[in-house]
């Protein structure tokens, strides 16, 4: 099946608790407005009602409900407990075709324990901090900016969707995984075309870059995405890695797009080879 996707189009309809301690425990309660100004609605109105011990119990158990286990411990290069993940069920984002999953990861390390002196009394193996990491499933490809008069389906995003076989993409924000991922896109379409080669890859066995970079035709692949340094302040620039291949790619935004996730043109592609080396 072939894919067309057109991006003049798309460009010109464009507008321009004993480690978690909840803040309630500060007896004191902050009121956090976000998003479009409109009516509260009831669960707001009920939980900013609550004691502050009352909203510590509400807290918690709304952070152990979204919350599922791996249900493993990973180890150190000494085999002692190091860490365990969890991931949060998925949920929207506000962006069409795009669901969000957090990793929440809890770090273990040996601690010593001491007296209300100072005085050392021993030391043990416990839960220190957590670390989270933002990932999205795309579903579909071009994700499309702000754009006057459409309308997309609304993108189930659920404990059933998108589906335990879904793959996830790590990224520091839902934009910077979108504009990566079109920007892959416009890449891969520009190469089949024959409008753009990639201007630096290693090698690949018996494949061309223009082959290597097509054969990376799969979102689900993709692994995560990170922003790098662009040669001027018009253009973006990220690393796209798939497994053990880093994709670098430099591209300019549309001035109309406020969201700036479209690109507008793709000016460099890169494929590095990635080896991983075992101490």
């Amino acid at each position: 099946m072939s894919r067309v996707v057109h991006w003049d189009l798309v460009l010109a309809c464009l507008l321009g608790g004993s480690l978690c301690m909840p803040s309630g425990a500060l007896a004191e309660k902050t009121k956090v407005v976000s998003g479009l100004v409109g009516a509260q609605d009831t669960q707001s109105k009920e939980w900013l009602a609550l004691s502050p011990t009352e909203a510590d119990q509400v807290v918690i158990q709304h952070l152990l409900s979204l919350l599922k286990p791996v249900g493993k411990f990973t180890q150190d290069k000494s085999h002692n407990v190091e860490a365990t993940t969890f991931v949060t069920q998925p949920y929207s984002t506000t962006y069409p075709y795009v669901c969000r999953q957090d990793r929440v990861t809890l770090q273990y390390q040996y601690q010593g324990k001491f007296d209300a002196t100072g005085k050392w009394l021993d030391d043990e193996r416990r839960p220190v901090g957590v670390e989270a990491q933002a990932t999205f499933h795309i579903a579909q490809l071009p994700v499309p900016g702000f754009i006057p008069g459409t309308s997309y389906p609304v993108t189930a995003c659920d404990a059933s969707h998108p589906g335990a076989a879904a793959r996830w993409i790590a990224a520091p924000h839902v934009t910077d995984a979108i504009l990566a991922a079109n920007l892959f896109r416009m890449a891969e379409d520009n190469v089949r075309a024959g409008g753009l080669v990639p201007t630096l890859c290693d090698k690949h066995g018996t494949l061309t870059c223009r082959e290597w970079l097509l054969s990376l035709d799969d979102l689900s692949k993709m692994d995560s995405v990170e922003q790098c340094s662009a040669s001027s302040s018009d253009s973006v620039c990220y690393v796209l890695s798939f497994d053990s291949v880093d994709v670098t790619i430099i591209g300019k935004i549309s001035r109309d797009d406020v969201e700036r996730i479209t690109p507008a043109a793709i000016t460099s592609v890169r494929i590095d080879n990635v080896i991983t080396l075992m101490e």
